[in-house]
């Protein structure tokens, strides 16, 4: 299995990422597992190259993946904006949010 991952377009904070997974005995769903300290978010890998070692271990073993991206929203960042207070990381590195209408 290959993934070509990359950072988003400008202007697009994130957290790091997640991987998708379907096990083979599942139809129609797919799951992505839960952060071990955060409610809020789930599991998030700051490398990519951790997501790509977990799908290729699970490849392995039948279990189809998919890598997602964990984007940063205007409410993660008290007054929207950062340095003003984050919900997630108390030193926040990030940026204000860009505009993910290009999304949709």
């Amino acid at each position: 299995m290959r993934f070509v991952l990359g950072r988003p377009r400008p202007g697009v904070e994130f957290y790091g990422w997640s991987l998708l997974y379907q096990l083979p005995t599942m139809q129609g769903v797919a799951f992505v597992d839960p952060h071990t300290d955060l409610t809020d978010l789930p599991a998030v890998y700051e490398s990519p190259l951790e997501v790509i070692d977990l799908a290729d271990f699970l490849a392995a073993r039948g279990v189809v993946t998919r890598p997602l991206v964990v984007v940063t929203q205007t409410e993660d960042f008290t007054g929207g904006r950062a340095g003003s207070g984050h919900r997630y990381r108390p030193c926040p590195r990030l940026s204000r949010p860009g505009d993910l209408d290009w999304l949709a």
